[in-house]
């Protein structure tokens, strides 16, 4: 009996490819490590339902293909990278519907001896850019949403935070404060809309990453009050959105790590907000996506 089952959506491709370049020129090396994953979408039902690989794009030659555009392809940002892949599916193959291309980006800095910074000589930072790119094959030319993103970037206030008149029932317990310290690990992606930027994503990215430094941190002598975690993610989209216009949407993702004022009492000695339990677990979490206008 012929089986009524379906399949309702499908995908497939290589993961965990790490692929790393370096542009050599006779001053100065520059190096871009990445973690990439290709996935593709189309006619392969039958791959499914019939056991036929004749439509299947094998994973081994998505991962040679990594590295072969790494190599063929001259670019300065993921972004570029990860268009120059889709680009290529969907020319390639003609059953191909839609390429998704994500990428995570471990970013090193130059060593600086006697003043300067090292021509090949790198230190790893701890935060890590990210690109997330769907292409679809259209009847003129490929539909791109692309996303760029950081994430794992640590930031920490000690002071200009607070959280007040939140509601209280019989099971909160925890005290309103107007002065505490204020530490989250910050993932953001911002969406780009109209024509890419194609050859300017740097740009982009050191001036979202910075305003997410400058708006939470606020002017250096005397910083800028928080009332929650919610207020700065909005804040901070805002000016993400108001710099660039080629942005559409901006997405935060901020646990609220807490760090607890120690009970000192106990030893008789005063506590003024100097001495803290660092918690990572249970933390506060707190997304939102904060859109453009349509009519802007």
């Amino acid at each position: 009996m012929a089986s009524s089952a379906y399949v309702l959506e499908h995908q497939y491709g290589k993961t965990k490819v790490r692929v790393a370049k370096v542009v050599k020129t006779p001053t100065r090396h520059d190096i871009y490590d990445m973690e990439v994953e290709v996935l593709l979408d189309g006619d392969f039902e039958t791959s499914f339902t019939e056991g036929s690989n004749t439509s299947v794009v094998p994973t081994d030659t998505m991962r040679n293909t990594c590295y072969v555009f790494a190599k063929k392809t001259s670019f300065n940002a993921p972004e570029d990278y990860a268009l120059a892949l889709s680009r290529h599916f969907l020319s390639s193959f003609i059953h191909v519907k839609s390429v998704k291309v994500a990428i995570v980006c471990t970013l090193w800095s130059r060593i600086v001896v006697g003043g300067e910074a090292h021509q090949h000589a790198f230190t790893a930072r701890p935060e890590l850019r990210t690109v997330r790119l769907t292409a679809k094959r259209t009847p003129s030319q490929p539909a791109f949403q692309l996303w760029s993103g950081v994430k794992n970037l640590k930031v920490l206030k000690t002071t200009q935070s607070g959280f007040e008149g939140y509601i209280k029932d019989q099971y909160t317990t925890l005290p309103e404060t107007h002065d505490r310290l204020f530490a989250t690990n910050v993932t953001s992606e911002w969406a780009y809309r109209g024509v890419l930027p194609e050859g300017r994503f740097n740009e982009f990215y050191d001036s979202a990453t910075q305003l997410i430094l400058e708006v939470f941190a606020g002017p250096a002598r005397t910083g800028v009050y928080s009332p929650s975690v919610q207020k700065t993610q909005y804040d901070t989209a805002d000016a993400i959105l108001r710099k660039h216009p080629e942005v559409s949407e901006v997405y935060f993702q901020m646990p609220n790590i807490h760090y607890i004022q120690y009970d000192l009492k106990r030893f008789k000695l005063e506590n003024n907000n100097e001495v803290f339990h660092a918690t990572q677990d249970p933390s506060g979490l707190i997304e939102c996506t904060v859109k453009r206008p349509s009519r802007l």
